[in-house]
């Protein structure tokens, strides 16, 4: 794919004519893709992500799942959330200024025909829970999960949920201040995490854990810090 699909702009073509010469036509889709599924390489990460966010909403349900991946991995906070609230776009913020109360089966299924109430629309959901609330599992079942919400600027102060997993209920709650983040997470047992919050502009690696000072390892302007069963409070200082 890197190979023969990649163009001299750094993005990805949808792909080769009968003859073998490349299309020149690129999609959303054609880059969203390899975004998601963490085969950019480096040097065109920032050109394949500037594609994709340049063209909004432009999937429907069968691959808007891979869309929110594709921002969330590439560490798009901001423009997700654009993508989750923008009722000018296609999307679901659309769909509820449109007097929706169900995911559709396309964005437009008003006047298409197609199901107004259709889980295809609900894959959306999938970005609130691994970029929004940052849960995702490193370990089948849930045995270990990495807490890790994106940045998400002014436009996204704080966020909770809680998920249903096969060993209990996984919850999280963030919020964040000019100079301050606070998270609370609760775990079910037999389940560790690895919590990361962001660094900030602080000198400092130091992070609360439960009232207590613990060092976190810094990872691409995030502290890293393990946790196990049960409820925990976790705090970090953003400024000086």
């Amino acid at each position: 794919i890197n190979t023969r699909l990649l163009n001299a702009d750094g993005v990805y073509i949808d792909g080769l004519n009968a003859d073998e010469k490349p299309s020149e036509h690129v999609s959303q889709h054609s880059n969203m893709f390899p975004l998601a599924l963490g085969i950019v390489p480096a040097a065109q990460r920032a050109s394949v992500t500037a594609k994709v966010k340049e063209l909004k909403m432009n999937v429907g349900m069968v691959t808007v799942l891979f869309l929110v991946r594709g921002l969330g991995e590439a560490g798009e906070g901001e423009h997700l959330v654009e993508l989750f609230t923008n009722a000018e776009w296609p999307g679901w913020a659309q769909t509820i200024a449109l007097g929706g109360t169900a995911t559709w089966e396309s964005w437009i299924a008003n006047t298409d025909g197609n199901s107004q109430s259709h889980a295809w629309g609900a894959a959306g959901l999938d970005g609130y829970v691994r970029y929004i609330l940052g849960i995702k599992p490193t370990k089948p079942g849930y045995e270990e999960v990495q807490i890790k919400p994106l940045a998400f600027g002014e436009k996204l102060p704080s966020a909770k949920g809680t998920i249903p997993t096969d060993r209990g209920d996984i919850s999280v709650s963030w919020n964040r201040t000019a100079d301050r983040y606070t998270m609370t997470v609760s775990l079910p047992a037999n389940v560790t995490s690895s919590v990361h919050l962001p660094k900030g502009s602080s000198a400092s690696n130091t992070v609360r854990v439960d009232g207590a000072n613990v060092v976190g390892v810094e990872d691409a302007g995030y502290l890293r810090v393990p946790i196990g069963s049960g409820a925990h409070t976790i705090e970090r200082m953003l400024a000086p």
